[in-house]
């Protein structure tokens, strides 16, 4: 009896054993299911960040691309500025040209107005010696038409004078050589 009562305490040993294994076994299911819970709880904590990552990172292409594209505009900038300061210079050559050319159209204007007087000048002196020569054909054809005594008259010769008689009154003057008879 002996052996079977050891063989008794021996099965109760493993009995215990096995109850001990038993609830590890149970204990450790119990871990492994929380443990399950934890790796789906990180698991899906993982999926957020990568989204987050994911939503970052697009965020990050757009705000590069917007840097590039700021740095191209400041590029564009800064030549449309070089352009605006060469505009301003051939603005201000351009006015200096033109103060210039206001100052010689003007002197031309002036000179134009000489002209113009000096032209008046020179129309109305025309139109006083048409006058007077319209008055001295005038006189020159009463005279041709008036009857003249020959006898009271000789014939000028070079180097004489000679009397000529008209509505001015009468006056000398000299015969010239080549006109001699």
């Amino acid at each position: 009896m002996e052996s079977a009562k050891s063989q008794l305490e021996g099965l109760e040993g493993v009995q215990s054993e096995l109850e001990s294994a038993n609830k590890a076994a149970d204990q450790s299911k119990t871990e492994g299911a929380e443990l399950q819970k934890q790796v789906t709880s990180l698991n899906s904590e993982l999926e957020k960040a990568n989204a987050q990552r994911k939503e970052l990172q697009t965020k990050l292409d757009q705000a590069t691309t917007e840097i590039k594209s700021a740095q191209s505009m400041q590029s564009e900038l800064a030549s449309a500025k070089q352009l605006a300061d060469q505009a301003k210079a051939e603005a201000t050559e351009l006015k200096k040209g033109a103060g210039s050319l206001n100052s010689e159209l003007d002197k031309a204007n002036a000179r134009g107005e000489e002209l113009q007087t000096k032209l008046d000048q020179t129309s109305s002196e025309i139109e006083r010696l048409k006058s007077e020569l319209e008055q001295a054909n005038a006189e020159r054809k009463e005279l041709q038409t008036e009857p003249r005594p020959n006898q009271w008259f000789s014939q000028p010769r070079a180097g004489m004078y000679s009397l000529s008689l008209g509505n001015r009154g009468c006056f000398w003057r000299a015969w010239p050589a080549q006109f001699s008879w």
